[in-house]
């Protein structure tokens, strides 16, 4: 079994953050992954710190799934072209990683900076158990309560619900930090790594 390399990396054959578990017969990490990987979290903890947590927020954006599986030049185009004309505004500051799904579709995880605290009386109890809820095959009763979105929050939600599907955005989701810088670094490094093995072979 190969040493880590650096005291946030754990051997290769263990489950770790930044790795899939070798009796899911998946493949390893390359080296490069890996340090693009810790090379996101160094990034996202020193964006945190620098900007303040109550003006950061995770923004996910999937494009519609009626445009079949997009290369990775196409979504880059797609993406910048919705930044340049709607987020640039709204966040004039981000970073960003591109996840794979399962069936090799890129989409994007931001991390972005607000005008403003988007934090503040955001009930994440709630969005854990509406997001549950959303993913349950077997529906139960529809958890009851509200996300307690402060008018700065509800305004950005409004502005990109209006706009997403006129650029072919599927799913987008604002969701302020909840922890701390280093729960967003490591956030961010799993989600650069997380579906690697599953990039189609022009996207690798």
């Amino acid at each position: 079994m190969r040493p880590a390399t650096n005291p946030d990396e754990a051997p290769i054959g263990v489950p770790c953050l930044n790795r899939d578990n070798s009796d899911k017969n998946a493949e390893v990490l390359s080296a490069q992954l890996q340090k693009q990987a810790y090379a996101v979290k160094l990034n996202a903890v020193h964006f945190v710190k620098t900007y303040g947590i109550e003006s950061c927020a995770f923004l996910t954006i999937t494009f519609d799934p009626s445009l079949g599986i997009l290369p990775c030049k196409e979504a880059q185009r797609r993406l910048n072209n919705y930044h340049r004309r709607v987020l640039a505004p709204l966040f004039p500051v981000w970073l960003k990683v591109m996840e794979f799904q399962k069936n090799g579709n890129p989409h994007y995880h931001l991390l972005v900076v607000c005008s403003g605290d988007v934090r503040s009386g955001f009930n994440f109890e709630f969005y854990d158990a509406i997001s549950h809820w959303t993913r349950q095959k077997t529906k139960t009763p529809k958890p009851v309560g509200n996300l307690n979105r402060n008018p700065l929050l509800v305004s950005l939600h409004n502005r990109l619900k209006e706009t997403r599907e006129a650029y072919g955005i599927g799913r987008i989701e604002l969701i302020p930090i909840r922890k701390n810088a280093s729960a967003v670094g490591s956030y961010m490094s799993e989600r650069s790594s997380k579906g690697a093995p599953v990039r189609t072979d022009e996207n690798k």
